[in-house]
């Protein structure tokens, strides 16, 4: 892809791609740090989409190119969460 995902002080990372049965939706989950660069990532990525799918053409051997979801993966939220409950507990 010719654009990047830039962030200005940051960490972008994928933590899980799923692809449906039939091979037509894409869902890939993302967690942002800092949280408050979350919705400047989420902003890009779906300004991104047409570009992204472009890109998987060109890279796939596959009758149809997945339509890509991206979704927020706040797993990493909540063990934090969970763990400063467990510390207030001692």
């Amino acid at each position: 892809m010719e654009r990047r995902l830039r962030l200005k002080q940051g960490i972008f990372t994928v933590t899980k791609v799923q692809i449906s049965e039939r091979g037509e939706r894409l869902k890939v989950y993302f967690s942002v740090w800092p949280d408050a660069q979350e919705k400047n990532v989420l902003k890009f990525l779906g300004a991104s989409l047409n570009e992204l799918r472009s890109h998987l053409a060109g890279k796939i051997d596959a009758k149809f190119v997945p339509e890509p979801e991206f979704l927020l993966d706040d797993s990493e939220k909540k063990r934090r969460k969970i763990e400063t409950l467990l510390k207030k507990m001692k």
